[in-house]
């Protein structure tokens, strides 16, 4: 998963779910699993309804609307909740423009 910028639909096709890494270094392997998070697409300016995602995939609602995204929508993932053994954390959120 990308982290911020622009990126293609094809790109975004590649990996499509969230992945959760600390930084290389950090001194604990820790393993994170994604829990849930919300997708607001932006287009031409206007928020549409948010979607929640179960997990770290993609739904096929979301690769559906991903595909069907045009240049210059954006795409903002929010509400990032993953657990570890270290416990349950909200992470920054990743914001992608469709190129």
């Amino acid at each position: 998963m990308f982290t911020e910028g622009s990126v293609s639909k094809e790109e975004l096709a590649e990996k499509p779910f969230i992945e959760v890494t600390m930084g290389q270094d950090f001194a604990y392997d820790l393993e994170w699993s994604v829990q849930s998070y919300q997708v607001i697409f932006f287009v031409d300016g206007k928020e549409e309804v948010p979607m929640t995602i179960q997990g770290g995939t993609f739904s096929e609602e979301l690769k559906a609307r991903i595909n069907d995204a045009t240049p210059r929508t954006i795409i903002l993932f929010t509400g990032i909740r993953a657990t570890s053994p270290a416990g349950t954390r909200h992470l920054h959120d990743i914001v992608i423009r469709i190129k």
